[in-house]
């Protein structure tokens, strides 16, 4: 990597940078003109040019870095942040109570399915973020709209009552199952 001074501040920089990183000069502009003179036919470079320091005070210095930590922390994963997609279809437990989880995200597959696509929907409409209180809403209005789907059907209307009821019911006892700590699971 080869580099060249700066043509404003003097500094070394990469020879193919655009602009100097640390005076913002472009080096495009003047450097074309002199490309055919000879080192001793150059000007002089310029001095470095000094930066004033900020008029800032020490509680706004401060406020600053409590904000810029608090972003960082706000935009960092973490490990008990889960996405939308995967707290609905992964198992989020352990041991015996991951079977169970597993049999119950299987029997309300449909009904998961089809409260990502109306969150994805709402998300993509709106222009919002959704987490996972949205889903906790989003799935029994899901159920009604899985219920009218049905009895748009030749399906007589218990039937078509029953099969997303009992969707919304294996979808809560898992989320309840989820939440309990109980050591009998």
């Amino acid at each position: 990597m080869s580099r060249k001074k700066c043509i404003r501040c003097g500094n070394w920089m990469f020879e193919h940078a655009v602009s100097c990183p640390h005076c913002s000069a472009d080096q495009n502009v003047l450097d074309p003109l002199m490309q055919g003179l000879d080192e001793g036919d150059r000007p002089p470079d310029p001095a470095p040019v000094a930066r004033a320091p900020l008029a800032i005070s020490r509680e706004e210095a401060g406020s600053l870095a409590r904000l810029a930590s608090a972003n960082a922390q706000s935009v960092a994963p973490s490990a008990d942040r889960v996405g939308v997609i995967a707290w609905m279809i992964m198992p989020q437990s352990s041991g015996g109570r991951r079977i169970w989880e597993i049999g119950l995200t299987v029997l309300a597959m449909p009904l998961i399915l089809i409260t990502l696509a109306s969150m994805g929907w709402w998300a993509f409409r709106f222009r919002i973020g959704v987490g996972q209180g949205e889903a906790w809403l989003a799935a029994p209005i899901s159920a009604g709209l899985l219920f009218c789907l049905l009895m748009t059907t030749s399906l007589e209307a218990w039937t078509a009552a029953v099969i997303p009821g009992v969707m919304l019911i294996a979808w809560l006892v898992r989320g309840l199952l989820r939440r309990s700590k109980s050591p009998l699971l």
